[in-house]
């Protein structure tokens, strides 16, 4: 028994003595889920009850409650203009982030008493409302990245999200050692891409997916080793191919040197072509790497784990984005944690639990933004505390004693160990990252109580019509970088920045002719879901987990039917 929060262990272990692993059904969606006696033995050992969600519900209510790839102009507190990650309807009072991260400010300032008269999360709320937030979430060890969200360690990038030690990239989401790339997400180790998903070790890649070590590819998807290939799917170890046809390194030049890919018409005619080339692909099930006793997708160096894209995790269950974790679950975008649960954009944690954002702190619970803290409960803002409860300071003794009664009656209001509700977020749910994973309908957002935000009608009465951004990028000039055009998907205006016309010059490639906002949101789409599936192998019939519903028409293969059904010179046999 926990001898700090007796009351509250005392009923915990009631609790657990009546429950055990097995199927449940998910308050939220209806769907059934399974618990494992893995995942059972670690969430007692953690010290909360049972998730009643499915984990994918979980990992979407963890991402409502931090930014996603829309920004927005707010005024701070002392009325200066600033790009923020929270909407203008957004109760945040917000702080430009050298403000924020300045030794002169102190949320305990902003502390409250807990009332033992009300709700937990309706006393956080309302402190939630005072203390200020740091416009957006980046890191202040970054350069030149003042439009990147949840960044580490970025140099000279520009409206990006998650990702660490990138340097000059733009518009690319949850990448992690990549360079001068555009229009790109969740690559790895790669440079000079532009529109990648899921690249690991690529480099000089244009319009390629989920591929591996691959140079000079143009349009092609599950690639590994191949160079000099256009519009090749599942090739290994091959160049000079043509829609996985071999050629001749010189007939392949000539058929490429046709392709004009610097203008935009040439390049969606080829995108179409190539989409439903791909459509006779396959996609690896559960392509995992020195990995043990693990169930998912990209789990690398890992132990006893279930989730996806993520590297060196043991007895970690439901992780997404994750690197350097033990004995967690219910982890996103996380590095370095032991002995954690419900957290999200939390680096260096031990014992953190239903935490944002906080980094180097030590049995910390439902808390944001927290520095280098210990021993705190539902805290905002606060660096090198202790012994902190709303903000508030309080001696060891006062602290255990009142934490013991907040987690009782949290836990009998059947609150403890879930994450913070949809309604408590600053956040609009269609502002939020949950929604480029889990995108709702307003009807469906207000119905779960979240907060929809309805952007206004832009105004384009200075924009220029697409029609006027030149097809051929030969013909831009540079006096039409002080334009904005009209996306023809969104409506929205949006501006070519110089280093992006810079970026496509050195490749001759036609510049994007939609919002930002629309590219990034559809690489999202060609992203593989945070849900895991069972399907069958398309080959041997076997049962397998996928991060895709079948109906959506992708092809998966187990590991060992994936490499078998290569022939032996290295190329897919498509017929199949």
């Amino acid at each position: 028994m926990n001898e700090k929060t007796p009351q509250f262990q005392s009923a915990l272990d009631q609790y657990y003595q009546k429950q055990t692993a097995g199927r449940r059904t998910c308050s939220e969606s209806g769907i059934d889920f399974e618990i494992s006696k893995e995942e059972f033995d670690l969430y007692k050992k953690l010290g909360v009850p049972l998730p009643d969600v499915a984990p994918h519900i979980r990992l979407q209510r963890l991402r409502a409650h931090i930014g996603g790839v829309d920004l927005f102009l707010r005024k701070t507190l002392s009325g200066k203009p600033i790009v923020s990650m929270y909407d203008p309807e957004s109760e945040a009072p917000i702080l430009s982030p050298e403000e924020w991260h300045a030794d002169a400010f102190d949320a305990t300032q902003y502390g409250q008493k807990f009332d033992q008269d009300k709700s937990f999360f309706d006393q956080w709320i309302t402190l939630s409302k005072r203390v200020p937030r740091p416009a957006i979430y980046n890191d202040p060890g970054s350069e030149n990245c003042s439009w990147s969200l949840n960044e580490i360690s970025f140099k000279n990038s520009y409206a990006t999200y998650g990702g660490m030690e990138c340097e000059n990239v733009m518009y690319a989401d949850m990448c992690i050692n990549a360079s001068n790339s555009a229009d790109v997400a969740n690559i790895v180790q790669s440079e000079w891409i532009y529109e990648g998903v899921q690249l690991f070790e690529c480099s000089n890649c244009f319009f390629t997916h989920y591929s591996l070590g691959c140079i000079h590819t143009h349009f092609s998807f599950g690639c590994k080793n191949c160079s000099d290939c256009f519009g090749c799917v599942n090739l290994e170890n091959k160049k000079f191919c043509f829609f996985n046809e071999q050629l001749t390194e010189e007939e392949y030049k000539a058929i490429v040197s046709n392709i004009d890919l610097g203008n935009a018409e040439v390049v969606e005619e080829w995108g179409r072509k190539v989409k439903d080339y791909w459509t006779k692909g396959y996609y690896i099930a559960e392509s995992n790497y020195q990995s043990e006793n693990v169930r998912g997708s990209n789990l690398i160096d890992s132990r006893d784990a279930m989730g996806l894209e993520a590297l060196k995790m043991e007895r970690v269950y439901n992780v997404y984005d994750a690197s350097f974790i033990n004995d967690a679950c219910d982890i996103t975008t996380c590095t370095q944690l032991e002995l954690c649960v419900n957290t999200i954009s939390v680096t260096g944690g031990y014992e953190n639990k239903m935490c944002i954002g906080c980094h180097d702190c030590v049995d910390v619970e439902y808390s944001e933004l927290c520095f280098s803290c210990e021993h705190c409960f539902g805290c905002i803002g606060l660096r090198r505390k202790k012994f902190c409860i709303f903000n508030v300071q309080y001696s060891e003794e006062e602290y255990w004693k009142l934490i013991d009664q907040i987690k009782l009656q949290m836990f009998q209001a059947g609150e403890y160990g879930n994450f913070f509700p949809y309604w408590v977020s600053l956040l609009a749910y269609n502002t939020s990252h949950a929604d480029v994973f889990f995108p709702l309908t307003q009807e469906k957002i207000e119905a779960i109580g979240a907060r929809f935000f309805q952007f206004p009608q832009a105004d384009t009465s200075d924009a220029l019509p697409i029609e006027q951004l030149p097809v051929k990028l030969a013909d831009f000039h540079e006096e039409l970088l002080e334009e904005t055009f009209v996306c023809p998907v969104s409506g929205r205006p949006f501006r070519i920045v110089e280093p992006e016309l810079e970026f496509h010059k050195k490749f001759q490639l036609a510049l994007p002719r939609k919002h930002p906002t629309v590219r990034r949101k559809q690489r999202y789409k060609d992203l593989l879901h945070l849900q895991l599936f069972l399907q069958t192998c398309s080959d041997c019939k076997k049962n397998i987990f996928v991060p895709s519903l079948e109906e959506e028409g992708k092809r998966f293969l187990c590991e060992l039917c994936y490499f078998k059904i290569l022939s032996e010179d290295g190329m897919m046999n498509l017929s199949v």
